[in-house]
């Protein structure tokens, strides 16, 4: 049988938005969820929940900055849609 690289207590997924893997569980501290991408960038229970709350899913360009920067999603603002007729 083969060995698994997946550790206990997280599950596994793919997200097309960045391109990679990731893979997420309850916090350890009981609220929320965290999340760790194939790219070692952590996302804090409060953090998922801020996107969440917009109704956003993270994009890779969101994603690069806070992975370079090791920074934090303290506020999400969602971008208002444009249309081809105002642009």
């Amino acid at each position: 049988m083969a060995k698994s690289n997946n550790a206990p207590g997280w599950t596994y997924a793919h997200s097309d938005a960045l391109a990679m893997d990731y893979a997420y569980r309850p916090s350890p501290i009981g609220v929320g969820v965290e999340v760790m991408t194939a790219d070692k960038v952590r996302y804090s229970p409060a953090e998922v929940s801020r996107l969440s709350e917009a109704g956003v899913e993270i994009n890779l360009a969101a994603h690069l900055v806070k992975k370079v920067f090791q920074g934090e999603i303290v506020e999400v603002i969602p971008l208002p849609a444009v249309s081809p007729d105002s642009v």
